[in-house]
């Protein structure tokens, strides 16, 4: 009978963790000694291309004359959800040019050519305000200025590759690779090539509640599949081939699937001694994004098998150590984002802020999607923060205010979860909202306690891992997860005026969605 092992990836945004089961313990994988593209024993989420269209990840050594893809799951997220060509057909008939059209959606000047021409037959539309693309003010400044450039909900900090790219094919490669390098070094493991293998991969839960989460699995399992194979091409056509061949085939045999992170990593906390059925809000802070969960358990039953966790808002943003550093300091970006690691600077340091003038915009969109979380939470469950917002929620249900002695639980997560840049941010909201006058217990900021002793994690801090240790735990199914459009919502409370029942809705400065 052959061993079974399961992997768990968490395939960040900036840097990639491996975790792996098998007989009854968890182990991490370190990447160590294999090229110079590994530094540190971290496995960065890069792509590099040559001039022969050739790829190349940080386990082959690269010719010179390569470039760089970064942020590969951002860049699928953000593909996946214009769907590039009935967006584009969209745009066309709201009145934006050629131009915009092909930069916003990444297609091929030519292609949107052929919109113009009426050349493309019975074209399918997507409206991308519907579907929470792009802003109404974004389209109608883009109407009135064919020089603007379109900036929406997943306007990204990064250049966009040649439009000959399909970013489905660079993934497929990427993860391919990932998971055959750690099949390679699971048997050196174990001294045994007699195993039976299946992969769980994780992505934030606002993807995995996407009209594209059928996508992202055809993604996943191509990949399990070309990680079968003796050699993986390199070459970026053949790779197109291989997937256009194979995605019309049946893959549900194929033991490869996504998982919301969040799930994987509130596991741990699940089977904890600290386990309590409130409402929590969990941060988690990578390379590339921040990802802003809030959610609510229940444990099993008496005699049941599952216990459960609603997820009842989900928000992504690109907001990470990274991209923030990226953003702020564009000359120097790896001694800030290091600087921001350590601890070593604050959002609310006052002579920075007041020489750059940049950090405040950080601050806004990060508590700025702090209370959207919360606010939408409220909309889609009654009960949801009943205790921390009875005024906010007054006029849908008559709710006790909690006590002033409780504790709001904020979980920290990620690579950053131990930054003072992100906690000030979020500790600073509490006071900066006056949320105390809103019933709103202080906030208590920690990390998630580890899941089980029987990990073994060489080194690694077990909050930079947690996500890859939950995904390749094999208790995953004992959670039934509900994503947030599977909750029954409650229609959302008028935002648009400056109070609502008697309550400022804005900090001392203005929170603005743009």
């Amino acid at each position: 009978m052959p061993n079974r092992v399961h992997i768990g990836i968490d395939f960040g945004t900036s840097i990639v963790k491996v975790c792996y089961f098998y007989n009854e313990s968890i182990e991490a994988l370190v990447f160590d000694n294999l090229n110079n593209n590994i530094i540190d024993k971290i496995l960065f989420s890069k792509i590099y291309v040559d001039n022969n269209n050739n790829l190349y990840t940080p386990f082959e050594s690269k010719p010179h004359d390569c470039w760089t893809i970064n942020y590969p799951k951002m860049r699928l997220a953000r593909d996946l959800l214009i769907n590039q060509l009935p967006t584009a057909f969209w745009l066309h008939d709201a009145g934006l040019t050629l131009e915009q059209i092909s930069d916003f959606c990444n297609l091929d000047y030519n292609i949107v050519k052929k919109i113009d021409d009426d050349e493309i037959p019975n074209p399918q539309k997507i409206d991308p305000i519907k579907h929470k693309i792009l802003f109404k003010h974004e389209i109608d400044k883009a109407v009135k200025d064919p020089s603007y450039r379109l900036k929406g909900h997943f306007h990204m900090p990064f250049k966009k590759i040649p439009a000959k790219y399909d970013i489905r094919i660079i993934v497929m490669f990427f993860l391919a690779t990932v998971i055959s390098k750690s099949k390679d070094l699971i048997r050196k493991r174990l001294s045994t090539t007699d195993i039976e293998w299946s992969c769980t991969i994780g992505v934030p839960a606002s993807y995995e509640d996407s009209d594209f989460k059928t996508e992202i699995d055809k993604i996943f399992k191509i990949s399990m599949k070309l990680s079968e194979g003796d050699v993986i091409p390199s070459n970026y056509f053949e790779l197109k081939e291989y997937y256009e061949d194979v995605q019309s085939q049946q893959l549900d045999d194929i033991n490869c699937s996504s998982y919301p992170e969040i799930v994987a990593a509130i596991l741990s906390y699940y089977y904890s001694s600290f386990f309590n059925e409130g409402p929590h809000l969990y941060f988690d802070v990578g390379g590339g994004t921040v990802d802003l969960v809030a959610f609510k358990l229940k444990k099993a039953a008496e005699g049941g098998v599952k216990g459960e966790v609603k997820i009842l808002s989900a928000i992504v943003e690109p907001l990470g150590i990274q991209a923030v550093a990226n953003d702020l300091s564009p000359d120097n970006p790896s001694q800030l984002a290091d600087e921001i690691y350590e601890s070593k600077i604050s959002a609310f340091n006052k002579v920075v802020n007041e020489i750059t003038g940049k950090y405040q915009p950080i601050v806004r969109d990060i508590q700025l999607n702090l209370r959207k979380l919360v606010t939408e939470s409220n909309q889609k469950e009654r009960d949801f923060f009943d205790k921390c917002f009875e005024r906010m929620i007054n006029a849908i249900g008559n709710f006790n205010p909690g006590s002033s002695n409780e504790l709001m639980n904020i979980f920290m997560g990620g690579g950053g979860c131990q930054s003072k840049f992100y906690t000030d941010i979020i500790e600073d909201a509490h006071q900066r909202w006056n949320l105390v006058n809103m019933a709103v217990p202080k906030f208590q900021l920690q990390e998630i306690p580890p899941i089980t002793e029987d990990v073994i994690l060489h080194g690694n801090k077990f909050s930079r891992y947690i996500i890859a240790i939950g995904l390749s735990y094999p208790e995953l199914d004992k959670l039934d997860f509900k994503l947030p459009s599977r909750i029954d919502s409650i229609p959302p409370p008028r935002m648009e005026e400056e109070h609502m029942h008697g309550i400022p809705l804005r900090p001392p400065y203005e929170l603005q969605d743009d």
